[in-house]
């Protein structure tokens, strides 16, 4: 008896939840699921203030997307094949910079998978810009003339992802240190317990099995 009633409790709480959140979500102007996708395809990265409510929606329910750039919203309006297929646009430029620069080809698209969505136009809130999520002094130190233009985005967001596998020890501290910087890993002599890290880290690695097994699979 008390079991039922403490799961009826936790359903009625769930279900309050999810009214309040899908009103929340009628209120910053997505009464439904086509409208979303409508109005992420229409998303414009150059002006990305329309979609602050939609931020602030996913950090007030606990979500990490809120900390992630604000393009990655827009890839939720795409099916997995447009996104593989806007992703195959950028193949021969990754293998030929993971070559030159000496690191897995696979991990530097799994990056930009988790980083943009490969969308060669998209800014964060913070400022970071395209492919690779270039901070400008970042890309300034790059010599990045154009974030936006994927050769060099691919170039210089290679280059600096090559540079922190070297100083680090692992796959996932060099992933850590792109994310929350190369001083917050020394500061805290691991991954950072930031939760949109150990969130980065966690969704760049999954899209990195997936593309080495891929390549693995094409070489046959």
């Amino acid at each position: 008896m008390w079991f039922d009633l403490k799961e009826q409790a936790h359903e009625q709480a769930d279900s309050h939840l999810q009214t309040r959140q899908i009103g929340e979500f009628r209120g910053i102007g997505f009464p439904d699921i086509r409208t979303f996708r409508n109005k992420t395809r229409r998303y414009n990265p150059l002006n990305p203030q329309p979609w602050a409510p939609m931020i602030s929606w996913h950090k007030r329910n606990g979500d990490n997307r809120a900390a992630e750039p604000i393009a990655l919203i827009r890839c939720m309006g795409l099916s997995p094949q447009a996104v593989e297929k806007r992703a195959g646009r950028y193949d021969q430029m990754i293998r030929d910079n993971a070559a030159k620069y000496k690191i897995s080809a696979s991990l530097v698209k799994a990056v930009i998978a988790a980083e943009s969505c490969f969308n060669t136009q998209a800014l964060s809130p913070v400022g970071a810009q395209g492919l690779m999520q270039l901070m400008p002094k970042t890309a300034s130190w790059l010599q990045v003339a154009d974030p936006y233009n994927p050769e060099e985005n691919i170039r210089g967001g290679t280059r600096y992802l090559a540079a922190l596998r070297e100083q680090f020890d692992t796959i996932e501290l060099a992933l850590a240190a792109y994310n929350a910087g190369p001083g917050n890993v020394r500061r805290y002599g691991g991954v950072p317990p930031f939760k949109e890290t150990r969130e980065y880290v966690k969704r760049v690695k999954a899209h990195y099995r997936r593309y080495a097994a891929a390549m693995r699979l094409a070489s046959r």
